[in-house]
Formats: structure tokens, C-alpha cells, sequence
């Protein structure tokens, strides 16, 4: 549409070149051949010109202005023409104006190829249009990343705008791309284009404007006059949230961004990461605004990731289970209110994460695990954390495997009482190289109703069980490598019916273990189904009464008379391992 009313505006023009009068003043002024050159040269510029210009709605500002000043430029020349013709045949002997009207002539053709060229370059090469956080700078920055790009043009700069338009510091900045000698200081804006102008003659040159604001058309152009002394094919990419400036720059047909669905970004993110050897996450991710769930679940070589969080404060959903190259958590975590779902948590020392970090997030639940908690200095900074306000369903708590003279075992039973979780919620407990002597009284506590598993893993100080048995939808029970404990007795069981729910009891590495007595007379073990006793090789005593249910023993490592003793309670069993 709009190259036919381009058409409908130039043929007066194009009426006025062919006329004989015109024809006799460019044979008698010498530049009929620069005539013939200008149409040559710019017959398939115009062309692409017109098709670029068909591709937008003629009512967009910056397409009006660019029509009417092709028009304009076309009948200011022949007006000068059409004059000087008439000035030569009325006044003055030709002799005395052929030199000047010719010199003055060339100029003018000058300016047309000048002007058509400047009118090509006015356009800009790709916008990214959406809201804060969707990937539009990342999706500039792996263009201008790009090898091929790379290659493909001369020069490139980078420019984050932000709200501030500031045609001054916007330049000064893409001089520093453009020009490789230390940083000049220019008087005004004027000297600066000037400089710049001349760094980019004839240059193919690339230019991202990321995260841009201002919808004034008027700073766009005194912002890229520099630029039309680039060489054809130079681009600009912009990335912004506002629209109303790419459609007075005639981008019709915008590139607007949108938010993958939840099945999408996790299909994609698992094509460029899951299966493959990566060790960081690209920086960029951190500017991702809207991101609501990264899952790096299984990158076994991840070892650095982002440094800060805070930017991405939509972020509901972390997953980073088995990454056990990974220690540290990066800078803002805390800050991130809407997290719902945090899968580690690594305490740290110096400029890592501080425990108290940990009290604004509110609506954390799901599965977390908590490790580097000796190096909590003080049992009041994990009260601040509020877990017994966060509702978890699997809560771990782990310290460090080192039992050195650092450990303070008064300190740690202290840090392990304020971490209670919520007990309505919790349905799996872990304690990891825990280094008291003794459990705070809330492990074991009748309150957790909903618990089916518990884990106490590493706790080399401690010398009793806490009271386990009361825990009435307690079906998984794991004790490993607790070298302090000598006997398990009544201490276990509490008062009152135990174990009632209890179908898979496992003992490992309990080297000091000699004695396991909980009988009773009662069945305290009525639904046990599998028994694992393994690596015991002080345990000489067993006495459990009765094991009706018990289908799977395993047995090894031990003393040969545990086995004995265990057959002699449980008539059920229908599979031995030894």
C-alpha cells in the first residue's frame, strides 16, 4: 500500500525529470550523465526503500516523515534546477553560467545520493519488545555474542539505557566501544557526535540500545545522526518495554515477548543443561525478573552459580538437589519473599549465607535442606530463622563430617532446639553429624503426628537415642555411624505403645554398639516388616521380645549370635541376608 502512494507522490517528480526543457538544461550543464548515474545507482535503493516502507502502515509517523522527505529532497533540487534554467535563459549569456551552474548542480546530486543513503540507514535492525524479565537482553546478548555476528561487522557497542535518555552519556559510551585509545572529555554534544561520526565512516557497525525507556522521537534522531556515516548493513538492536518508539520508528510488526508456559521453560531448560558437563550458570539469569522456577536438579558438575538473587523477585521455585559440587548460595536469597520452594540451603561463613537471611521467607515449604551449621555462631541467629513457622514436609539438618576441637557440642544441642520445624506439616526428618551429646527434647516429640521417617546419620557425640517409639506414623527409622552409642534401652521407647507403625527398622556402623534391649514383655515392633542390622561388630546382646511381622532379615558384619537370637522372635521371616 505504501509503495503505491509513494509512486502516487513522485510522479510529478519523475514528470519533471522527463521533460525536454530539463533534458536541454542537463546537456547544456554538463550533468546529465550525473543524472543518469543517480538513476542508476539509486534506482534499486529506492526500490528497497519503498518495499521496506510497503511492509509498515503509511499512517506511522516516522514512515510519513520519511516519504515526505524524499519528496521534499526530490522538488527542492528541481526547483533549483527549474530556476537556475530559467535565470540562464532570461538574464545571463550562457558562457558567463555554465561553470557555476554546473558546480552548484553536482552539489545538489551530491546531496540526493547523501540524503537517499541517510534514508536508508534510519532503521532500526531489531526490537525486543515485553515486560521486565522475560530474556529480552539475554536474547540481545546471545546475538551480540555470537561468533558469526561477531565477524559480520567492523565495530560493536553495548549500551544499557535505563530510564535516563541521555543522548550525551549514551555517546560517550559508544565511543569507548568504537575507539581504542584512553577516554577523551568533550565540551559539548556536538564535538562528541562529531568525534564518533568519524570513528564510524564507512564502518559496518552494530549497536544494542538494552532496556530503553524514553518514547521521544526527537532524541532518537539526534542520538543515531552520528550513525549515517556507518556502511550499509550496519544494525541497532534495542530491547524495551515501551512500544510507542519503535512504531514512530515504522517497526509495525514488534517482537513481542512472552512467558513460556511452566512445561516449556523446564523442557527447555533441561535440553541445554540436564546430560551435559555444566559447571556455571550464564550471569544473565540473574536479570530474568519474571523467572518463577530454576531447576538445575542433577547438574553433578555445577560448581558456581549465579552471584546475586536479588533481581529475581518472582522467583517461587529452586531445585538444586544433588549438586554436590555447589557450596555456596548466592548473595539476595533472602530477599526473595516469594520463594516457595528452596531445596538446599548452605549456611556459610564470610560473604556467605547468613542463617538470619532465612526469616523472610515465609511461604518456604516442601523439601529444604540445611547444611553448614557449625557455623551458626549463636543459637539466637537460627531462632531468627522461624522454622517452626515454615511449613516443611522434609526438613535436614547437617553439619560438618570434621569433629574437631572447633565443635562446640553445647552450642550445636542449642542451634538443633530453636530449628524446630512446624510439626503439622513434617513427614520426613533428617539429622546429619550433629555434634551434641544428647537430642533436644522436641526429636521424638508426640506433637509430629504426620512423620513417617526419620534419619539420624553421623551424630558421633551423642550417647543415647532420643524417644523415637512414641511417634505414631513413624514407618522408616535409620540410625548410622553413632560411634558413642553403647546400649539401646528403654531410652528409646518412652512410655506408652511403641513403634506402633514402624515397618522398616536399619542399623549401620554402630561400632561401639553392644547391647540392644527393649523387651518389655509386649511387642513393641508389631508391623516391622524388614530388619537391617549391618557393620556391629560389638553387639553380642539382642533382645526384642516378639517380631510378628517381620518378613526380611539382613544380617552382616556382626556378631554370629545375633542372627541366633533375632530367628528365635520372628517365625515370620521369609527372606534371610547375610
Amino acid at each position: 500500500m505504501a509503495e503505491i502512494i509513494v509512486s502516487e507522490l513522485l510522479k510529478p517528480v519523475i514528470e519533471k525529470l522527463s521533460s525536454e526543457a530539463l533534458k536541454k538544461i542537463e546537456r547544456s550543464q554538463g550533468i546529465q550523465s550525473e543524472l543518469k548515474k543517480l538513476k542508476r545507482t539509486q534506482t534499486h535503493q529506492i526500490q528497497a526503500l519503498l518495499t521496506d516502507a510497503s511492509q509498515k502502515e503509511i499512517t506511522q509517523e516516522a514512515v510519513q516523515n520519511w516519504l515526505n522527505g524524499v519528496q521534499h529532497l526530490a522538488y527542492h533540487v528541481l526547483n533549483d534546477l527549474a530556476t537556475e534554467a530559467k535565470v540562464k535563459r532570461l538574464l545571463v549569456p550562457t558562457c558567463c553560467t555554465n561553470l557555476s551552474l554546473s558546480q552548484r548542480m553536482h552539489h545538489k546530486l551530491d546531496t540526493i545520493t547523501t540524503k537517499l543513503q541517510d534514508l536508508e540507514k534510519e532503521k532500526i535492525g531489531l526490537g525486543l519488545v515485553g515486560m521486565g524479565g522475560l530474556g529480552k537482553t539475554t536474547l540481545a546478548r546471545l546475538l551480540y555474542d555470537d561468533e558469526q555476528v561477531k565477524k559480520h561487522f567492523e565495530l560493536m557497542a553495548w549500551v544499557c539505557v535505563s530510564d535516563q535518555f541521555d543522548i550525551f552519556n549514551i555517546s560517550k559510551v559508544i565511543l569507548q566501544y568504537v575507539k581504542e585509545v584512553e577516554k577523551e572529555e568533550f565540551a559539548d554534544l556536538n564535538l562528541l557526535q562529531v568525534a564518533l561520526n568519524n570513528q564510524l565512516k564507512e564502518k559496518r557497525f552494530l549497536m544494542v540500545l538494552d532496556d530503553v525507556w524514553s518514547e521521544s522521537y526527537e532524541d532518537w534522531v539526534t542520538l543515531v545522526s552520528p550513525f549515517h556515516a556507518c556502511a550499509p548493513g550496519s544494525k541497532i538492536i534495542m530491547t524495551t518495554r515501551k512500544v510507542q518508539l519503535l512504531k514512530k520508528l515504522g517497526r509495525g510488526h514488534l517482537n513481542h515477548m512472552q512467558i513460556l508456559s511452566h512445561d516449556v521453560a523446564v523442557s527447555l531448560f533441561s535440553q541445554h543443561t540436564f546430560g551435559t558437563k555444566i559447571t556455571h550458570l550464564p550471569e544473565n539469569v540473574s536479570n530474568l525478573y519474571n523467572l518463577q522456577t530454576l531447576i538445575v536438579f542433577g547438574c553433578e558438575c555445577l560448581s558456581k552459580f549465579l552471584i546475586n538473587f536479588s533481581k529475581l523477585k518472582n522467583l517461587r521455585h529452586l531445585d538444586i538437589r544433588d549438586t554436590p559440587l555447589l557450596n555456596k548460595i548466592p548473595l539476595g536469597i533472602g530477599e526473595l519473599k516469594s520463594l516457595q520452594t528452596l531445596s538446599k540451603i548452605i549456611i556459610g561463613g564470610d560473604n556467605g549465607l547468613a542463617i538470619t537471611e532465612l526469616k523472610d521467607l515465609t511461604n518456604l515449604h516442601g523439601k529444604t535442606r540445611i547444611k553448614g551449621l557449625e557455623k551458626v555462631e549463636m543459637a539466637v541467629h537460627a531462632c531468627e530463622a522461624n522454622f517452626s513457622q515454615k511449613r516443611l514436609s522434609e526438613l535436614e539438618l547437617e553439619w560438618s563430617v570434621v569433629f574437631d576441637d572447633s565443635r562446640n557440642e553445647s552450642l550445636e544441642k542449642e542451634v538443633l532446639d530453636v530449628l524446630k520445624p512446624h510439626s503439622d506439616s513434617l513427614i520426613k526428618l533428617g539429622i546429619v553429624s550433629y555434634g551434641g551429646i544428647e537430642f533436644p527434647n522436641w526429636v521424638g516429640d508426640t506433637s509430629f503426628l504426620s512423620l513417617l521417617s526419620v534419619s539420624l546419620r553421623g551424630c558421633k557425640n551423642c550417647t543415647s537415642l532420643p524417644p523415637l517409639a512414641q511417634l505414631a506414623s513413624l514407618k522408616k527409622l535409620f540410625i548410622e555411624d553413632m560411634d558413642k552409642v553403647i546400649p539401646i534401652g528403654l531410652e528409646l521407647i518412652g512410655t506408652g505403645l511403641a513403634f506402633s507403625s514402624l515397618e522398616i527398622l536399619e542399623l549401620r556402623n554402630m561400632k561401639r554398639l553392644e547391647v540392644w534391649s527393649t523387651d518389655i514383655g509386649v511387642v513393641i515392633f508389631p508391623c516391622l516388616e524388614k530388619l537391617l542390622i549391618e557393620n556391629c561388630p560389638s553387639l553380642v546382646e539382642v533382645s526384642l521380645y516378639a517380631l510378628p511381622s517381620l518378613n526380611i532379615l539382613e544380617v552382616s558384619e556382626c556378631d554370629s549370635g545375633v542372627l541366633r537370637r533375632l530367628v528365635q522372635g520372628a517365625s515370620s521371616v521369609m527372606e534371610f541376608k547375610i
